[in-house]
């Protein structure tokens, strides 16, 4: 099962592509948003240079750690596992 933050950006993605408020995805299309979704919160992992001036080294922890917790499922330790 994916975490909370993973299915709400997943629900984004699709709500973008698709653009329809009715329109529920089949498994595929919703494994492949949970997949994109994912990818997407790894690539934000990493903070920007932009992020970085104004961070300091405890807040870039956090803000990895925030991003790890957002990619943690209940079955896994691995918050990098896509």
């Amino acid at each position: 099962m994916a975490n909370e933050m993973v299915e709400r950006v997943a629900d984004a993605l699709w709500q973008a592509r698709y653009d329809v408020k009715n329109l529920t995805p089949s498994q595929d299309e919703r494994d492949l948003m949970l997949k994109l979704a994912r990818a997407a919160i790894t690539a934000m992992r990493e903070p920007t240079e932009a992020m970085m001036d104004v961070y300091s080294s405890d807040q870039r922890r956090c803000w990895q750690q925030m991003i790890d917790a957002a990619l943690k499922d209940g079955d896994t330790d691995d918050p990098a596992r896509s």
